[in-house]
């Protein structure tokens, strides 16, 4: 995770779930645009279909 960190990739406290994997949602920029990730996956999608869910870390403040 360091490199992704020292090149300036932040967490999205989100993950991309597909076929029983899960993988975490790394961004650079100002915001995780979710919407855009979606659509980039949709095109995949158009030749191959699969499902995948993106699902959000909840933190506990206990």
């Amino acid at each position: 995770m360091s490199f992704y960190q020292q090149n300036g990739f932040k967490t999205a406290n989100a993950f991309l779930e597909y076929d029983g994997l899960s993988f975490e949602i790394l961004y650079r920029g100002d915001h995780f645009d979710e919407e855009t990730y979606r659509d980039i996956f949709q095109k995949l999608q158009d030749g191959h279909y699969f499902d995948f869910h993106i699902k959000y870390r909840r933190f506990n403040n206990h």
